[in-house]
């Protein structure tokens, strides 16, 4: 529900690192509390679906789908079915560092080889979006952004339009964005 708030979950190891635990959906209307992980070994699951421990980002399909950012690949909760997709699916490359979801229900997920795109059906890396990026956003308007080592990078559908040191900002480096509706 939209309502409700999704938090992603650490806990300091004995050397005081942070490592991920999950998630956990608190229904602020039920006052209730449902945590999300898989288990490891000598660990109890949470009491609700098996996400990966490191689930990172979050991007909303109306009230009954959300796509999570993790290591084991982008991970799909439809009416509270868990699909992971993995390389094997299309998902190509590393880690997903960064996922959304246009208002067309097109999943974007950003990882070190690209930008891929799941259209419901299959994943695909388009050739202009394949360079490395932190972060993906889509606006409104239906361009995505997207968070990379080398400045801001936005794209229109045709092309790349970037923000960097060179055309006004103080730090290429982008690591995270949000775009503000």
């Amino acid at each position: 529900c939209i309502r409700d708030r999704w938090l992603g979950l650490r806990y300091r190891d004995r050397d005081g690192d942070p490592r991920p635990y999950g998630l956990a959906v608190v229904a602020i209307r039920g006052r209730k509390t449902t945590y999300h992980r898989i288990a490891g070994p000598g660990d109890v699951a949470g009491d609700g679906w098996p996400v990966p421990l490191d689930s990172s980002d979050a991007s909303f399909i109306g009230k009954n789908e959300v796509w999570l950012a993790s290591s084991d690949g982008a991970v799909q909760i439809k009416e509270s079915q868990v699909t992971v997709h993995t390389e094997p699916e299309g998902a190509e490359g590393d880690l997903i560092r960064g996922i959304t979801v246009s208002a067309g229900a097109i999943v974007f997920a950003a990882t070190r080889s690209g930008v891929a795109t799941y259209n419901g059906v299959e994943w695909s890396f388009p050739k202009q979006l394949k360079r490395s990026v932190a972060d993906v956003e889509v606006d409104n308007d239906g361009r995505l952004w997207m968070a990379t080592t080398r400045g801001l990078a936005m794209f229109d559908g045709l092309q790349i339009h970037r923000l960097d040191i060179h055309r006004g900002l103080l730090e290429s480096q982008i690591d995270e964005l949000a775009v503000d509706h």
